[in-house]
């Protein structure tokens, strides 16, 4: 009765973690991932191996591998981290097992961070990261048990517990790897929403005897291994909206029921003049609320676009409410009078919703505030950090990583970049801005495979909350994405900058220690520190060094390249920018040719296979991008035309994605891809003028937002960017929640392009890329650190962890002179029938080009296409007839 009572309470309140990609379950048409949104209960438990340390000295095999001190005693093991990562492991030998291993913990919290196992079977008898699950470990001192399914069924060779992410006391008061005996019956709604209260459900016969489930009154018979589908008419007493609960019984077999709560909707009861209505007409819609605070109905011109369902629930059950309506108010009170969900029209027009519950001060109170869905195919959706979808595709899916984490429907909170979700349908649009995302859970699905519907769900979990919920037009109707992200930014603000580390100087010492200390060696510089990564003389560190110092480094030879933003500045200042012109012109030239006719770019690579098109907006754009970089810097007509096509072909497109095919898959949303489509339509405008380019450029700019945090609980996390929404390999490491800051400074170097040319645009893109760049200079490792001055690839938010490999910083130094309004690179001076490259920033005067060279160096101009060399000037500026550049530049 315990186990039943239970089920029935968190049975529509879905848990955070349990769910997965499950045999289980079968695909369907709203759940068409299969995911196990209830797992099955847990009927036996038979444990395997067990460690009690309740002899004192004596840790059982467990050994301290990293930054961690091992005690037992007073029949506890105590864990004390000293220092960030620590874990332990014990060896194991097991036999195979034919049901996956759980592993079971009493513990209490004192550090931070979540516990993560990894493990190691025969086959590949180490620890990696395709190998772990997460727990969520509360560090409040008090005790808890916790327990993960490990998805192993091979032999484990050893076992690793990460108890925290830094400093401080974990204590077990035992730890076991059980095998768990499931209860046989699953129970899936697969459509809740047929006609006339139908409920399309599927019985599913996981054990190895028949059973014979009893489903409203009719018995299904089940044989071992089998499933069926019922077709069930749920009845209503009254009203439109009601939960419903759908009970499998199993009288004869000694089982517990199985139970499953449904949201029903009748859309054959109309709205009454009863309904209480608040008109948004800033937007053309309106809600009406069922009278009982059943639920609502979403309208736009008169027609249906979505419900709202339930409006308030605490532990899967929905709150009795009453209305309480004001001239711009309804609100719903519990009967109690201690619980509220109120619904106001806020100042620019959209719906503010507050809920407030004076129980959700209890640890194991779950509140979940109004549950919003939106009906209508999808064309666009998004869950900022987490989910970034495109025509019809589902969430959760594997398409970006095959792993247990793909099920990220109530992800980690530290998860979500921006507190934003969105969803734009061919009936509208639909998007969640919220308040507090540090104590807030969001909840994401579409098509809502948490009820059996077709419709993308949207809810937030927590006791106290305020949201604006911004509706909006269809696809069809000119809704898009982008239009809410700005809405979105418009409430809460774009991010500010964090605290500068350091002074201006220091950090142009900081970055000059990496380039004399770690990543100096023969032969030149790498583009990472460390023996693995090799050495050159690179033309971007070169350029770097100069811009740093005023002294060009003396180098036997230039490789092109070395830095995630090309910096050529080094070719011209060392006698070689004519043979950087002519690797400029391969490249093009290799770009035109790889071009098809329509004006894309075809992916051969092994990253294909999940996307559904041999194309991506980030690959395009960065074939389009060199086209069009070749024709700014030579005027080559082939290359505009390749490139304007490029252009033209892209406007398809509606979700950054592909641009880091090295790794991750085609399909990934990416903002590296965002940055890529920026530079390549604010090449375009400049070249063209058409402000249908810089539009575009806008647009790129906006998706890329949803990329950055926006809020922090840590000293370094505000501003820090992720790069993909998913999984190097499909497998590891998971990038979701993990920044990635030399992506993040491409797109912020993008957006200072783009501040550059878009002076009439409504968003400060210079604020942005300097919040990014300020955020890279906090996580570069301090001067003492043996990789000083680097950009670690990856930082570990709730560890506060550098992580290799260790990056130069050249685009650091390069954003920081462009944001400055300094040449970082090269200019380019269109003077009549004349096209000038120079390493300095260059004006016309008259018939003379004043150019502002710095003394001492000697230097060339690119003018045409053709390298032409100065001396060194005594003084600035250098003076050069127009005239005379005409005839040299022939």
């Amino acid at each position: 009765m315990l186990f039943r009572s239970l089920s029935v309470a968190l049975l529509y309140f879905i848990p955070l973690c349990p769910a997965q990609e499950s045999a289980d379950v079968q695909p369907s048409r709203n759940n068409p991932v299969g995911i196990a949104v209830r797992p099955r209960s847990v009927v036996s438990t038979k444990v395997v191996r067990r460690w009690e340390f309740d002899k004192a000295g004596d840790t059982e095999g467990w050994r301290h591998t990293h930054a961690c001190d091992l005690i037992a005693a007073e029949g506890l093991l105590r864990v004390s981290a000293t220092g960030d990562d620590p874990y332990f492991h014990r060896p194991l030998r097991l036999q195979p097992s034919e049901t996956p291993l759980t592993i079971h913990f009493r513990a209490r919290g004192m550090g931070s961070g979540a516990c993560e196992v990894y493990w190691g079977n025969d086959d590949a008898p180490g620890t990696s990261e395709a190998r772990v699950v997460r727990i969520p470990l509360q560090h409040d001192g008090a005790w808890r048990e916790y327990a993960a399914e490990l998805p192993e069924k091979r032999a484990l060779s050893v076992i690793r517990l990460d108890p925290g992410q830094t400093k401080g006391i974990v204590e077990f008061e035992w730890i076991r790897l059980e095998e768990r005996t499931l209860h046989p019956l699953s129970l899936e709604v697969l459509d809740s929403e047929r006609e006339a209260g139908g409920v399309l459900i599927a019985l599913t016969n996981h054990g190895t005897e028949p059973l014979t489930p009893v489903v409203e009154g009719t018995p299904v018979p089940l044989a071992a291994g089998g499933r069926t589908e019922v077709a069930l008419q749920v009845s209503f007493t009254t009203g439109a909206f009601a939960l419903r609960d759908i009970v499998a019984e199993l009288p004869d077999a000694g089982l517990d029921s199985v139970n499953v709560r449904v949201p029903m909707h009748r859309a054959d009861v109309p709205e009454t003049p009863a309904w209480p209505r608040l008109r948004l007409p800033a937007v053309g819609a309106e809600v009406a609320f069922a009278p009982d605070g059943s639920g609502a109905r979403l309208l736009s011109a008169g027609q249906r676009i979505g419900t709202i369902q339930p409006l308030l629930s605490v532990n899967g059950k929905p709150l009795t409410l009453r209305a309480s309506v004001g001239p711009d108010e309804v609100a719903f009170l519990s009967e109690n009078g201690e619980s509220s969900c109120r619904f106001t029209v806020n100042a620019v027009g959209d719906l503010q919703v507050e809920v407030e519950c004076a129980s959700s001060g209890n640890g194991d109170t779950l509140v979940e505030g109004p549950v919003f869905r939106l009906a209508g195919g999808l064309e666009q959706g998004l869950f900022s950090g987490v989910e970034y979808l495109g025509k019809g595709e589902p969430s959760s899916s594997t398409r970006d990583m095959r792993i247990p984490q793909h099920v990220r429907f109530a992800p980690d909170r530290m998860w979500v970049t921006t507190p934003l979700i969105a969803v734009v349908s061919d009936k509208a649009t639909l998007a969640l801005s919220w308040d507090h995302p540090e104590s807030i859970q969001p909840v994401f699905a579409t098509p809502d495979f948490i009820d059996g519907r077709s419709s993308a769900r949207m809810s937030l979990r927590g006791g106290r909350q305020s949201f604006s919920v911004m509706l909006g037009k269809s696809w069809g109707s000119g809704g898009r994405l982008e239009d809410v992200i700005e809405r979105h930014f418009a409430r809460i603000g774009l991010p500010e900058p964090p605290e500068v580390p350091r002074g201006a100087g220091e950090q142009a010492a900081l970055c000059r220690e990496a380039y004399e200390g770690p990543l100096r060696g023969e032969g030149g510089w790498g583009h990472c520190a460390g023996p693995e990564w090799g050495r050159a003389w690179y033309a971007d560190h070169v350029s770097t060094l100069w811009r740093l110092t005023g002294q060009v480094p003396k180098t036997p030879r230039l490789v092109n390249g070395g830095a995630h933003i090309s910096n050529p500045a080094a070719y011209f200042v060392t006698g070689r920018a004519g043979e950087w012109a002519a690797g400029l012109e391969r490249r093009a030239a290799r770009a035109r040719s790889d071009q098809r006719a329509d004006g894309s770019f075809l992916y051969k690579g092994d990253y294909s296979e999940s996307h559904f098109e041999d194309t991506a907006s980030g690959w395009c754009a960065m074939h389009t991008f060199t086209l069009l970089e070749h024709v700014r810097y030579t005027g080559n007509s082939d290359s505009l035309a390749a490139g304007l096509k490029g252009l033209e072909y892209m406007k398809r497109f509606r979700t950054p994605r592909g641009a880091q095919v090295w790794e991750v898959p085609l399909h990934t949303p990416d903002i590296l891809a965002s940055a890529h489509l920026v530079r390549a339509y604010v090449a375009g405008f400049e070249l063209t003028g058409l402000r249908e380019w810089l539009d575009e450029a806008r647009r790129w700019a906006i998706t890329g937002l949803p990329f950055v945090y926006t809020w922090d609980n840590r000293p370094v996390m505000r501003c820090a960017t992720i790069a993909v929404l998913g999984a190097t390999h499909y497998k590891a490491p998971l990038w979701i929640g993990l920044p990635v800051q030399w992506c993040g400074l491409s797109y912020a170097y993008a957006l200072a392009e783009l501040a550059e040319v878009d002076a009439d645009g409504a968003a400060d893109w210079t604020k942005v890329a300097r919040g990014i760049l300020v955020a890279a200079e906090q996580m570069q490792y301090p001067s003492g650190d043996p990789v000083v001055g680097c950009l670690p690839d990856s930082f570990d938010l709730a560890g506060q962890q550098r992580r290799p490999a260790d990056i130069n910083p050249s685009v650091l130094v390069a954003l920081d002179l462009r944001l400055a309004g300094k040449l970082d690179s090269l200019s380019v001076t269109v003077a009549h029938d004349l096209r000038i490259v120079a390493p300095f920033p260059t004006t016309v005067d008259a018939d003379t080009l004043v150019v502002q060279a710095q003394p001492g160096v000697p230097f060339e101009l690119l003018v045409n296409g053709r390298a032409v060399p100065f001396p060194a000037p005594e003084a600035m500026p250098t003076r050069i007839s127009l005239d005379a550049l005409r005839t040299t530049g022939k």
